[in-house]
């Protein structure tokens, strides 16, 4: 299914009020938990190309005692 930002944002609006059933061009969606629900916005932004994540970067520091 090609989604649309409407239909992102109509996910991001039921998601937002706790409300785990959506309907979008006429079916109905419903999601088990919120986890799943923000997955599938997740989904949807990447294929909107609406992503801006990016790897966090990992700083270690080394350190050392003297006896």
């Amino acid at each position: 299914m090609a989604w649309t930002s409407t239909q992102l944002s109509d996910l991001k609006d039921a998601y937002a009020q706790g409300i785990l059933s959506v309907t979008i061009a006429g079916k109905t969606l419903t999601y088990t938990s919120g986890a799943d629900m923000m997955k599938r916005i997740k989904e949807i932004e990447a294929d909107l190309g609406l992503t801006t994540a990016q790897k966090a970067k990992r700083v270690t520091y080394s350190s050392f005692k003297r006896s």
